[in-house]
C-alpha cells in the first residue's frame, strides 16, 4: 500500500519537481537519499503528501532548494532540520457554497491564504472526476451554468510564486458538495387538533409549492408514506388532515418543489410526528 520513490529520470534541467502523495494508488512514504543530485537547476520541491525526506544528500550542493509542503508535516521537519527555506502549502481552511434561486448557479467563497496569488478551482458533477473550471484571483467565483437537481463538489487549491519565478499550485481545500434543489423547509411542525393534525412550515418564496405525505403508525405493522397534498401556490404553508383516530400517531414529510426549464426540481423532505386529538 506504500512505496519510496529511489530514482528520477526525468529532465536534469529541471527548476520545480513535485512529489505526488500517491503513485498507482499507493501513498508515497518517502524520498530516498541521493535522488535528486543530478538536478544542478533545482529550485523547489512541492510536496503534496506528507512524505519523509531521506539522507542528507538529496540534493545538488550546486543550488541551493526551497521546500514547500504541509504544515507540520515531515518537508517542514526536513526544511526545519537542514536550515532550508519552508513555505507552506495548506488550501482554504473554509470553503462554502451558496446556491441561487434559480438553481443554476453556486457562489463559492473561500478564506483567503496567505502568499497566494491565484486560486485554481476544481469541480467534479456527481459521481464523476474532478476538473480544472477555473483560475481566479480573488477569494469567490459565481459558477453559472449549472443544471438544477445536480450535485457539485468543489476544491479550492492555492497557487503561490515561487522565487525564481516559478507557478506552485498548493494543497487543496476540503470538500465544499451542494446539490441544486430547492432549500430545506423550515419550521415545520405539527400539531394535533379536534378530529385531526394540522400540519405547518414557513414558506419558500422562491418555490412554485409543496407535497406532504403521511403514514399512520400501527403496532406490530410496517406502514409507508402516501401523498396526500400537492400544493401549487408558495403562499399556502399548511395543511389541515382531518378525521383521523384519535390518539394514533402520524408521521408527515413535507418538501418544496420548483419548475425550471419545463423540469420539477424537489427539495429534501421535513419529518415530523404527532398525535390526532
Amino acid at each position: 500500500k506504500t512505496c519510496t520513490i529511489t530514482g528520477y529520470i526525468g529532465d536534469v534541467s529541471v527548476t520545480t519537481l513535485y512529489i505526488p502523495g500517491q503513485i498507482n494508488k499507493k501513498t508515497v512514504t518517502a524520498v530516498a537519499e541521493g535522488v535528486f543530485t543530478k538536478c544542478p537547476y533545482l529550485k523547489n520541491i512541492v510536496v503534496s503528501g506528507d512524505t519523509e525526506l531521506q539522507g542528507t544528500n538529496v540534493f545538488s550542493t550546486v543550488t541551493g532548494v526551497e521546500i514547500w509542503g504541509k504544515t507540520g508535516g515531515k518537508a517542514n521537519a526536513f526544511a526545519s532540520a537542514r536550515g532550508l527555506l519552508f513555505h507552506p502549502l495548506d488550501g482554504p481552511a473554509k470553503v462554502s457554497v451558496k446556491k441561487s434561486s434559480g438553481l443554476k448557479r453556486a457562489t463559492v467563497t473561500w478564506d483567503a491564504v496567505n502568499g497566494a496569488v491565484s486560486y485554481h478551482l476544481y469541480r467534479k458533477q456527481g459521481k464523476g472526476q474532478y476538473s480544472d473550471a477555473v483560475n481566479v484571483t480573488a477569494a469567490s467565483y459565481a459558477n453559472d451554468g449549472l443544471k438544477p437537481g445536480a450535485k457539485y463538489t468543489y476544491r479550492i487549491n492555492p497557487v503561490f510564486t515561487a522565487a525564481n519565478g516559478d507557478s506552485i499550485e498548493g494543497i487543496g481545500s476540503k470538500e465544499t458538495a451542494i446539490t441544486m434543489n430547492p432549500a430545506k423547509l423550515k419550521k415545520v411542525r405539527a400539531k394535533g387538533i379536534r378530529g385531526g393534525i394540522q400540519v405547518r412550515w414557513g414558506r419558500d418564496k422562491n418555490v412554485n409549492g409543496y407535497q406532504v405525505y403521511m403514514k399512520v403508525h400501527v403496532k406490530g405493522f410496517k406502514t409507508k408514506f402516501n401523498r396526500v397534498k400537492t400544493i401549487k401556490k408558495n403562499k399556502t404553508t399548511g395543511y389541515r388532515c382531518k378525521m383521523l383516530v384519535r390518539g394514533m400517531k402520524y408521521s408527515y414529510k413535507v418538501r418544496s418543489f420548483k419548475k425550471v426549464s419545463g423540469k420539477t426540481i424537489y427539495g429534501p423532505y421535513v419529518t415530523v410526528t404527532t398525535k390526532a386529538k
